[in-house]
């Protein structure tokens, strides 16, 4: 069985607004896992960029082999949660799992901290049974890839530890405040160098994220 066979986990909690949806997306936000798109991966990533500029609600898809395939539930302005026996029933070989931060009018939108829990649970997982994860999100203006480092995995792995007498959501936090306080509302700081600092701040604690800014 998946570590993760009937678990079911929030990708973020975070209140925002939402434009209209977009209706003619060869991928669409629905309530529900099991729908199965037939297509490339380019032109399913393409649309989750596009989806998460005018959807209302996040969700949550898988793309292996050669196919996309929606495992949300519980979709919700703030979060969505994952379905995992119909990602059993589909992972095969290389599992890319995908889901959107809706756009708004923050400055940055990140990986939350119960993303990369959720990451390092499923990779743990599908190891066990020869399966390879990569984790990606869409915030409306560009990619976020992610994964962690070796000795966050292991904290991550042992369940209820803390370090220093904290969790990891709070020593995440403490980092994250760390990256961004200073510069959120400073005109000298602007979004691209917000990025590169984040990335950096929590690369020193261990995890490592990616971004690639797309029209």
């Amino acid at each position: 069985m998946f570590l993760l066979a009937s678990a079911a986990l929030a990708c973020s909690t975070v209140p925002r607004e939402h434009p209209p949806a977009y209706k003619s997306l060869p991928i669409q936000v629905r309530h529900g896992a099991g729908t199965v798109y037939n297509l490339n991966k380019e032109a399913g990533e393409k649309a989750l960029h596009q989806l998460a500029r005018t959807a209302k609600l996040e969700d949550y898809w898988i793309f292996t082999n050669n196919q996309w395939i929606d495992i949300g539930v519980n979709e919700t302005p703030d979060g969505v949660n994952g379905d995992y026996e119909v990602f059993k029933k589909f992972a095969k070989g290389v599992v890319t799992e995908y889901h959107i931060h809706p756009k708004t009018d923050r400055t940055i939108y990140p990986p939350s901290s119960s993303d990369i829990i959720k990451h390092v649970d499923l990779k743990l997982g599908l190891k066990q049974h020869g399966i390879s994860l990569e984790s990606k999100v869409y915030d409306g203006e560009g990619e976020w890839t992610y994964t962690v480092s070796k000795d966050i995995e292991t904290f991550l792995s042992l369940k209820n530890v803390k370090r220093h007498d904290k969790t990891f959501e709070e020593l995440f936090r403490e980092t994250v405040v760390t990256a961004t306080v200073l510069f959120i509302d400073s005109e000298n700081n602007p979004r691209d160098q917000l990025i590169q600092r984040y990335i950096q701040k929590v690369s020193d604690f261990g995890v490592y994220l990616t971004y690639r800014k797309l029209r």
